[in-house]
């Protein structure tokens, strides 16, 4: 596989690490681009005076063994944001793709404690049985002292041929015209991102490359959209790395079973859009988490309680 790019939210397992008995949250983007592997983790709410370990785990026959990437602290606030490189360790015995779940695990404990974790496609029962993996060293090579071989080399003798070549007569030379061909005509392209943050830049753009485009408005004004679920690697702002954890985004995405990716026609921002039906007591609600805007699918100025649309988060790029 050279791309993969997987988001999963990780949930709180263990009682006791909260920061002010409040309930840690996180989540995991793990990326693989052509062989570079990037696992890159945001966790708040969780105690800080804690030392935890982060692990991704393998299955390995019938136990799992969890991968050492390094050590993290929370920071005062309770916030962790910590991003590690895969670089084909141990040795390649492990690959990224086969991977089933991130832990944040505490360490001095006696007892495998992960106050957050999170699986790829469902949770698993790895605590049980889990071991962490050691890499082999290398056995140290056998030094042996070859007896020296004596051979006396026969003398080659070759006798060459001569060489015969006829020489082709040179060819005239002709031009061909080239034949004519219609240009097929390309399809819509969505706008590309111009500048900016490269990386979601290209984040962006790899979504735009792997979805048919979906206009959700009757209207169209030269803004490129894409349906989306919420395990896809939403590019999220650096300001709210949470968003997809709101419960404002959860509700909607549990009546409608989608998001929706927009980017404007001159590529300097992306929209994030959220379904659902527009009530002024939202607004207040959703402007504060950076939706500062709601549009209906119908073709109308303005939008009235009970009609159908889109909040929408506008993010430069």
């Amino acid at each position: 596989m050279n791309y993969l790019r997987f988001l999963m939210p990780m949930e709180c397992e263990a009682t006791g690490y909260g920061l002010k008995g409040r309930t840690p949250a996180g989540r995991c983007l793990v990326e693989n681009r052509y062989g570079e592997g990037k696992i890159t983790i945001w966790a708040q709410d969780i105690r800080p005076e804690t030392r935890y370990s982060i692990y991704i785990i393998f299955p390995d026959e019938r136990r799992f063994v969890g991968v050492f990437l390094g050590n993290v602290n929370a920071c005062e606030k309770g916030k962790i944001e910590n991003r590690q490189t895969w670089d084909k360790i141990m040795g390649g015995k492990f690959v990224l793709e086969d991977f089933v779940a991130v832990a944040i695990v505490a360490d001095a404990t006696d007892a495998v404690i992960s106050p957050l974790c999170g699986y790829r496609e469902r949770p698993v029962s790895w605590r049980g049985n889990f071991h962490i993996a050691v890499e082999e060293e290398a056995p140290e090579p056998e030094v042996t002292t070859p007896e020296p071989e004596v051979t006396t080399p026969e003398p080659e003798v070759t006798t060459p041929e001569p060489e015969v070549t006829t020489p082709e007569p040179p060819r005239p030379r002709t031009r061909q015209a080239a034949p004519r061909t219609r240009k097929p005509k390309e399809p819509a392209r969505p706008p590309k991102p111009s500048c900016g943050n490269t990386e979601t830049s290209r984040a962006v753009e790899a979504i735009f490359g792997s979805k048919p485009q979906e206009p959700p408005f009757e209207k169209p004004d030269g803004t490129g959209w894409v349906r989306l679920t919420i395990s896809d690697a939403v590019p999220l702002p650096d300001n709210r790395p949470l968003l997809l954890e709101e419960p404002f985004v959860r509700a909607a995405y549990a009546n409608y079973a989608h998001l929706m990716l927009g980017i404007n026609e001159e590529g300097t921002e992306y929209i994030i859009a959220v379904p659902g039906e527009y009530a002024p007591d939202l607004k207040a609600q959703a402007k504060r988490m950076g939706f500062t805007k709601f549009k209906p699918t119908a073709a109308t100025k303005t939008a009235k309680h009970g009609d159908f649309g889109y909040w929408l988060m506008f993010v430069p790029l």
